[in-house]
């Protein structure tokens, strides 16, 4: 069984004084976007999620668009372009996002806190 909330929440806490950025960034110039990846955003066409290529290329137009360095996709946002891939539209269809996204330069280096994979 996982920890309970009041003992992640403690987990947490304790660490804090050790916690560092994702990826590298300056908190006095470093821009950060918000990417809306929920049914709102109309941007998001069958056609344009089913190539990576294209995708790739409107995250770019996107942080271009809005001056940013990195761009950030919410947690807790459902996402119904995930209503694409059989592993998440089984009997029990997922679609609420779990994690956060940040899109960036290729290349720039990711740091995690805990051991993990970074898949894409």
């Amino acid at each position: 069984m996982g920890m309970s909330t009041a003992e992640f929440e403690e987990w947490i806490q304790s660490g804090v004084s050790r916690f560092q950025a994702v990826v590298p960034f300056d908190p006095t110039s470093t821009v950060f976007a918000a990417v809306n990846l929920t049914a709102s955003n109309t941007d998001l066409s069958e056609p344009l999620m089913a190539d990576t290529a294209a995708f790739s290329a409107y995250m770019q137009q996107f942080l271009a668009k809005n001056g940013a360095d990195y761009g950030i996709g919410g947690y807790n946002e459902l996402r119904t372009m995930y209503g694409r891939s059989d592993l998440f539209d089984g009997e029990e269809p997922r679609r609420l996002h779990l994690g956060l996204d940040i899109w960036g330069p290729a290349d720039t280096s990711v740091y995690a806190p805990l051991g993990g994979v970074v898949h894409s």
